[in-house]
Formats: structure tokens, C-alpha cells, sequence
């Protein structure tokens, strides 16, 4: 259902939240240890009474809603570098800000008349699209402003669709009825059918799946039984894929799609576990909930070990309980809203070596930012940050082709450390001009690594 923004709504009456610089972003550090948080909550600037936070990007930057309580009035909202800004009501009763990409494109709803998917980049507001004139709604957006959600057709059943390059794709032709996420090489996860006939009737499953080249791959089922639900909730840059799947006892376990296999990452006793996010670095996180999909908690899968997310909280996190997480970056960073002192608040969790021993703003890590332009046809500069650690390192800055081959070098050794540019003006190595077509550029330190999409226009 299209209504993310309503049942946080309800879950949220009283939330009271606190603006805390979370400008962190970079690659993740804490996936093979037992980690620990640091947790704060959050406040909108006036007039608004509380927000709540639906999704966190690479650099801290975080989106969600914010409401006045007078006139249950809620606005979409960006906290970047810690201030908050209010995104408006875009001509709509109400709006919901969704998922946010590097470059602070924000992918949100509006809301009456009806739902619309809307993306918000540069201060200009784009109508992404519908089926058959019904409403639609957002769920992911990649580094390149490409965006997938849900819709409703004409004969009101739910569709996903895509909206990459501008181009809106229904894509219950393919027979997804749900998309979840998409990452930056445009690899899209989601909800397929399963059908089959008994006592004289039709019966259906969810199967989660990946859409990847024009192909539509299906997840399967930890257990094996094509009859039970499974469905796709998110991935990373590499196209491993996280959500839940029905378990022999009926249950709920999150599972890790990876290489062609699903792993049963099991549930917390007594909880049904659905992994909503996972980051480049393997970290996964995900929400636990009661048989009737109340929300109980969320949890954390680290290190092979899957942790009870509240037992993780090592500092302020007095007073808080039933913590719902709702996003994750590549530093590990959660945000999501719980119960404090009895009421509800939204919240950011610092990792506890980013955090220190409060919520103060965290060390820059290395990061690779959106060239611009891009697409470019002459040559396109490329901007990114590196720690000091990663700067007294080796450092690489590569362009590859969409086979994996290295054709060009843009940085190479030791680096100082803070904000750093690079020039591509589309030549190899060896000075000849790249053809027409799809790249990719990675940045490669002590930090880890990290790519963006390039498009060479000729």
C-alpha cells in the first residue's frame, strides 16, 4: 500500500526530535566485529512539532517527514550537515520524503488528490509518472537520479514500475507487482508472483527477485518451497540482495541473496525478521515484528551474528526502547524512531568509533561524489573527499568500461587529506578517445572502495 507516510504517522504522535550533524559517509568499518551505538534523537526547525526519518544517503544526509501538530500538516524534510530544511508541500496536501541519493536528490510523495512520485533535485520538482492515470509512489533512487516505487492501474492492482533516464517503465510486464530498491547499476529488486491450482482454486506466493540486464531472476525460498512468501526488500552496489522468506515453522527469517544462493539468516527468538537495507560493506540491517506484523525492533546482522539492534546501544541510550530502524549508510549510520521515556522519537545511531562518546560530528571518511556533468561529451570533473588515514595511503582513482577493464587513471598515491578533484576528458590511458557509451569511475582507498556511473556522449 502507498501509505508509508501514514501508518509513521499513527506510530509517531509525540515524537520530539533533536537535529544532530551526522555528515559521515564513505565505507563501512564495523561488518566483522561486535558492534556498538551511540544514539541521539532528532528536532525540526519551527514550526514543526516532530519528524520522523525514513532514509539516511552516503554523506549523513537524511529525508523523511515533518509535522505540525495544529493541522496534522507534514511536509518532506532534508537534514544535510546537520541543518534541517523544510522541502514543502509542492502544490500537495502533504509530502513524504523517501530515500535520498548522494547528490541530495530526494525521491518523496505527495500526497492529495491522490499519491504522485515525485523527485526533488536542485530545488526543481519532477512528476515521475503513473499507470493507466492512477496514483504512484516512490521506494529507492540511485546516485543517478534514477528512481523505482509502485503504482495503481486501472483495474487497481498494484504495479512497480522503473524511472531511469527519464523514462517511466511499467513493469508489471516483466511481472513485477512490487520494486523495492535500485542501485547504482541500475539492478532492481522487487516482488514477482507464484501461481499454482489446488482444490479447484488459484493460489499465490510472493518471490522476491532480481530484474539485472533485462533478466528477472527469482530468489527462491530458504526452504526450498516454491508455495511460501519470500520478497526482496533492498541490495547493494554489488547486487546482493536482502529481505525476508518464510521459514519451515511459518515464520519470518532475513535472508542474503548472493552468487546465485539464498542464505537463511535466521530471526531473534520468538520475532519475525525482515531485513530491510544492506550497505557495501555487508552490514544488514532489519526490522523484527510479531506474527501480525506489528513492529517489535529491529535487529543488525554483523559478523556472521545477527544482534537485537537496542542491545547494541552503548551510549545515550537511556530511556529508549522498541527501536525501529529504517535506514542505513555505508558508515554504518541508522536511522528510525522509537519509544523514549513513553514516547515516540526519531533517532540516528552513530557506530560507536565514528561517535566517540556522543552525538558529535563524526570524522570525515572517504567518499566519491557524482561527477559533473554528467552525461559529458568534452570532459567532466569528479569530486571526492579523503580521510586522513586514506590520504596517507595508496590511493587510485580508475575509470573502467562496462566489461570491468581499466582504460584510464585519474589518481594515483599518497594524497593530502580533505576535498580533492579530478578531470576525465574521456581519453584512455593511452590517449586514444573512449566510444559512446556506460563507465564507471572507483575510488580505491584504506577507507575501501567506491564507483560511479559515467555516460560518454559522442
Amino acid at each position: 500500500m502507498p501509505t508509508p507516510w501514514r501508518n509513521r504517522l499513527a506510530q509517531a504522535a509525540l515524537i520530539r526530535l533533536l537535529v544532530v550533524p551526522v555528515a559521515v559517509a564513505g565505507s563501512p568499518s564495523i561488518a566483522g566485529a561486535q558492534p556498538g551505538y551511540a544514539i541521539a534523537p532528532l528536532r525540526p526547525a519551527s514550526p514543526f512539532d516532530y519528524a520522523v526519518p525514513n532514509a539516511i544517503n552516503a554523506h549523513g544526509d537524511i529525508t523523511g517527514y515533518a509535522v505540525i501538530d495544529s493541522n496534522s500538516e507534514f511536509h518532506a524534510f532534508l537534514v544535510r550537515a546537520g541543518a534541517f530544511q523544510d522541502l514543502g508541500l509542492l502544490g500537495y496536501g502533504g509530502t513524504t520524503g523517501i530515500a535520498v541519493n548522494g547528490t541530495d536528490q530526494v525521491a518523496l510523495d505527495g500526497e492529495t488528490p491522490g499519491v504522485a512520485a515525485l523527485l526533488l533535485s536542485g530545488g526543481q520538482t519532477t512528476t515521475i509518472g503513473n499507470v493507466d492515470g492512477g496514483s504512484s509512489w516512490v521506494t529507492s533512487v540511485n546516485d543517478s537520479g534514477d528512481v523505482v516505487g509502485g503504482a495503481r492501474n486501472g483495474d487497481n492492482q498494484n504495479v512497480g514500475f522503473s524511472w531511469i533516464g527519464g523514462v517511466f517503465t511499467d513493469l508489471s510486464t516483466v511481472g513485477m507487482y512490487k520494486t523495492a530498491a535500485i542501485n547504482d547499476a541500475r539492478q532492481i529488486v522487487g516482488t514477482i508472483g507464484y501461481y499454482w491450482t489446488y482444490g479447484g482454486y488459484i493460489h499465490s506466493a510472493a518471490h522476491g527477485c532480481l530484474y539485472s540486464g533485462g533478466v528477472v531472476t527469482d530468489v527462491g525460498s530458504i526452504i526450498g518451497d516454491p508455495r511460501t512468501d519470500t520478497e526482496a526488500l533492498a541490495l547493494d552496489a554489488s547486487g546482493d540482495v536482502v529481505g525476508y522468506s518464510t521459514a519451515a515453522d511459518g515464520s519470518h527469517h532475513a535472508f542474503l541473496y548472493r552468487s546465485g544462493t539464498i542464505q537463511d539468516l535466521g530471526t531473534l527468538p520468538g520475532d519475525y525478521a525482515s531485513a530491510i537495507a544492506i550497505n557495501d560493506g555487508g552490514l544488514i540491517l532489519g526490522t523484527l515484528s510479531n506474527p501480525y506484523n506489528v513492529p517489535l525492533g529491529s535487529f543488525l546482522y554483523s559478523g556472521g551474528t545477527m544482534y537485537d539492534f537496542g542491545s547494541l546501544v552503548t551510549s545515550g541510550g537511556t530511556g529508549w526502547t522498541q527501536l525501529i530502524a529504517t535506514g542505513l549508510n555505508n558508515a554504518g549510520v541508522v536511522v528510525g524512531y522509537g519509544t523514549f521515556n513513553d514516547t515516540t522519537q526519531g533517532f540516528v545511531a552513530l557506530p560507536a568509533q565514528l561517535a566517540g562518546l556522543g552525538p558529535a560530528p563524526a570524522p570525515m571518511l572517504s567518499a566519491l561524489r557524482e561527477a559533473r556533468p554528467n552525461p559529458f561529451r568534452a570532459a567532466t570533473e569528479i569530486d571526492y573527499t579523503l580521510s586522513a588515514p586514506a590520504a596517507d595511503g595508496p590511493v587510485r582513482l580508475d575509470v573502467f568500461d562496462a566489461a570491468g577493464r581499466r582504460l584510464a587513471t585519474l589518481a594515483r598515491g599518497a594524497h593530502t587529506a580533505g576535498p580533492q578533484v579530478a578531470r576525465w576528458d574521456g581519453l584512455a590511458d593511452d590517449g586514444s578517445p573512449v566510444p559512446g557509451g556506460v563507465y564507471f569511475v572507483r575510488l580505491t582507498t584504506r577507507d575501501g572502495s567506491a564507483t560511479r556511473r559515467l555516460v560518454v556522449l559522442h
